[in-house]
């Protein structure tokens, strides 16, 4: 669960980013 949330914050994070 937690690192399942963590992969969608990075994810996130790099769209955000690009």
């Amino acid at each position: 669960m937690k690192t399942l949330a963590l992969i969608v914050l990075l994810c996130s994070a790099i769209l955000l980013t690009t």
